[in-house]
This record gives C-alpha cells, structure tokens and sequence, in this order.
C-alpha cells in the first residue's frame, strides 16, 4: 500500500539524515495501531514473527538471525566483537564509520584502502591488506556516503576470499532501493558457510526510521556474540510495523521508483549548478562538493528552513557533503534555494 507521510511539526526539510520523506507503508501503519494497547508489554512473538519471516525471506536458520534496535547497535557490537582480540580491522576511506569506529575504540588498527578514482571500493588493494593480523574486514554497498554499488561478481569473489581471513561485515543498508536487489545481495554467502555478516535496516527504505528496527544475519556462533552485546529487548511497534512492510511488495516497488526518481533529480540539479559530485548513485542521496566551508552551506539552506550536514568530510573531502531525496513539493524548496545558494 503506499506511503502513510505524517507531517513534521517545525516544517523544515531534512536533506541532512538520508530518511525516507514519504512515510511508512500504510500496512505498517496500521500493525503499529493494532498493537498500541499493548505498549505496556515488552515484545515476544512479535520478535518471533519477524524472525521467522527473515529467515524464510532469506534462506537461513532463525538462529543465524540478530534483530536490533537499528541497525547501528549491531554494527557497533559488531566492531567491538571484532576488537577482543586486537588486530586489523580492513575497511576504506569513506564509508559509514558506525563498525569501524567502533573497532577503533575497543582496540583493532584500522587499514583504510582508499576508494579508487571512480569512488568504487578497491577489492584488489583490499585483498592485498588481507593478512594473518586480520581481524575482520567492513564493506558498506552500496557505499554510504558515496552511492556506489559494486558490481556483485566482484563483491561475491572479494567477500568469499576475505572470510578466510576473519569475518567479513557487508552493510546493505541502502541495497533495497536499488534494481535487482535479491541479485545484489551477498546473504546467499551465509547459507554456503562463508564466514559473513550481512546487515540491513528498516530505517531507510521502509520509512521506519523512528521505530528503530534493523537485523544482521551471520553464522550462528556470531550471531550469538553479536546478540551477547545488545539488549535483549527491541520495540514492539518498529517489529509489527516492519514485517507488515516487508510483506507489502506494492509499496516496496513504489518506494524504489520514487528514490530513483528522486535521485535522478537530484543529479540533475546539482550537475546543473555546475558542482562536482559522485555520478550514479544507488541509495537515497548524492555526494557533492560545495565548493567551499560546509558550515557556510549550512548556515544558507537554513535560512531558507532547509536542513544539511553542518561538516564535511575528512581531507580532501572536508567541502563535500551529501543530501537526500525527499518528495517533489519538498524537492521544489530544496532547487529553489540550491539556485539561490550557488547562483547569487
């Protein structure tokens, strides 16, 4: 069913938290009415419910599957349980930091692989950082914050190899709203007994970002010292709303054609200002440079009630920045103000 949008109560525009401006499915909407008598409950069989229904989705064991409450908490226990015994931790340049920064804190060394002059992940050079100091190896696809989706042989052939050197995390956060996702998937690596962890949330696509459900799906030994380090207890209305969303494949199709949509537009505005920016992106967003202190770009789209990160990135990247798509009335401010910003 489509979207169920519910209006922000200060009225700006989000371009700053990659999240989904439509609103969540209707069906999700309506589970989460169903069940709100029963907000005084921790979940049970609603946690098990969704399980099942993953585990059938996606050919595995409920064992092999971890809920969270989004999926940063799995990816930050996720950095920690790779840490215990220090080492190297394989991973890029740019990226989403949530696993590796984790790493970091509890103790792993970070090998950054740069990306490569397309802003694609460079599995040679990964391949060859892999080594007996391995502890575990993090790839994000398609990349956040770049958009980039690998090309899925290339990934398959690095994933396996990798997972002979320690686990292998592939954060698929934004793979749904990308074409063909089944085949862009690395989770059929689980079943074949590669050593791999495969993320996702409901956060992005699903529009349940402020219900906070994600899952990780792994071998049931990880999995199980990945749950060790989470809560126990996950929210009721993001369970019944998430499963009601997975089993709505109308609104799933719905979804990926207006972020296509939406991203298209989006390119088309900033390559039409003339701005340096990462092509063809496969998430709900787009990477691009504005030319000068990210601050100052913040401070404009403000006053214009648009919201946008206030930093840029690290290095060479400190004057870029990434916002996402939202719906074409919002989409309609958003140009105006992106005119008015790098054209007066």
């Amino acid at each position: 069913m489509s979207a169920a949008a519910v209006p922000i109560a200060d009225d700006l525009i989000r371009l700053n938290l990659a999240e989904n401006a439509w609103g969540c499915s209707q069906n999700a909407l309506e589970a989460m009415m169903a069940h709100a008598n029963g907000a005084n409950r921790y979940a049970g069989a609603e946690k098990e419910a969704l399980i099942a229904h993953l585990a059938e989705a996606n050919g595995v064991a409920t064992e092999q599957i971890v809920l969270g409450n989004g999926s940063k908490p799995i990816l930050a226990a996720t950095g920690a349980l790779f840490a215990k015994t220090g080492g190297q931790l394989v991973t890029t340049n740019l990226t989403y930091e949530v696993l590796n920064g984790s790493a970091e804190a509890f103790g792993a060394e970070l090998v950054r692989v740069p990306l490569t002059g397309s802003y694609d992940w460079d599995f040679a050079g990964m391949t060859s950082a892999l080594s007996a100091n391995t502890i575990g190896t993090y790839v994000c696809n398609p990349n956040g914050p770049t958009g980039r989706l690998s090309d899925p042989n290339e990934l398959r052939a690095f994933v396996i190899e990798a997972a002979k050197f320690g686990p292998i995390f592939v954060d698929e956060a934004y793979l749904d709203m990308s074409p063909d996702y089944p085949a862009n998937s690395m989770v059929g690596l689980v079943p074949e007994g590669h050593n791999v962890i495969v993320s996702r949330t409901l956060s992005k696509m699903h529009g349940l970002a402020g219900q906070r459900i994600g899952y990780a799906i792994g071998p049931a030994d990880l999995v199980d010292q990945i749950h060790s380090l989470l809560t126990n207890h996950i929210n009721l209305a993001g369970l019944v709303a998430g499963l009601a969303s997975l089993k709505d494949i109308a609104y799933q199709e719905e979804m990926r054609e207006r972020f296509k949509a939406g991203r298209a537009r989006l390119v088309g505005l900033i390559d039409g200002l003339g701005l340096n920016y990462v092509p063809d992106p496969m998430h709900n967003g787009v990477l691009f440079d504005v030319g000068g202190p990210v601050a100052d770009f913040h401070k404009k789209m403000r006053a214009e009630s648009i919201l946008v990160r206030t930093g840029g990135y690290e290095g060479e990247k400190s004057t870029w920045t990434s916002i996402c798509v939202v719906t074409e009335p919002e989409m309609d401010k958003v140009e105006t103000a992106m005119k008015k910003v790098f054209c007066t």
